[in-house]
């Protein structure tokens, strides 16, 4: 019964170290969610504006919290914002979604006086 429970234990104190919850970093905001793999991750922090239908996102170093990005997202399919996206990585330019979908950067462009959402390509980064 005690192999048992040491067994037990043993893998209670792996899960808890290999759950993905790494180091919070004092620059990285409490409601940020660590992303990664155990190679290593980013933290992401996103809220809706509904406004302007935008996810305004900030992605933050694992080990530092320097931002490493930061502005209004959409999501690739709907071309609007994400409530409670569940975020699977961030790629350096695009946030994967653990659904497949994609929050991407929103590019503004004056449009006669308005703004208009573009969406970069995924591949080239052009519009």
């Amino acid at each position: 019964m005690r192999a048992i429970n040491r067994l037990c234990s043993c893998f209670a104190l792996l899960f808890l170290a290999c759950n993905g919850s790494a180091h919070r970093p004092a620059k990285v905001p409490n409601e940020a969610l660590w992303v990664g793999a155990p190679d290593g991750g980013v933290w992401i922090y996103c809220k809706v504006d509904s406004d302007r239908d935008v996810n305004v996102c900030k992605v933050y170093n694992e080990f530092t919290g320097d931002m490493m990005a930061a502005g209004d997202y959409v999501s690739i399919r709907s071309k609007s914002a994400i409530t409670n996206p569940v975020y699977s990585a961030f790629d350096g330019h695009v946030i994967l979604l653990q659904n497949g979908d994609v929050l991407t950067p929103v590019i503004k462009t004056p449009d006669n006086g308005s703004v208009k959402k573009k969406h970069a390509n995924r591949s080239t980064g052009q519009t």
